[in-house]
């Protein structure tokens, strides 16, 4: 399930270039297209889920 919404948000980001599913616990590999130095933390954040951290 978790593999379907990571190729829609794929399929959704024009930055991705290539896309490679992979083995081991990072699971994907993007190639992305940036314009600048602060654009490759917008598009990760895409991928990332919010966490709730407690202590």
């Amino acid at each position: 399930m978790q593999d379907q919404w990571y190729i829609f948000v794929i399929a959704k980001t024009p930055e991705v270039v290539t896309a490679f599913n992979i083995t081991g616990e990072d699971r994907w590999m993007l190639e992305i297209a940036v314009v600048d130095v602060e654009h490759p933390e917008e598009v990760v954040s895409r991928y990332c889920a919010p966490a709730v951290t407690s202590t």
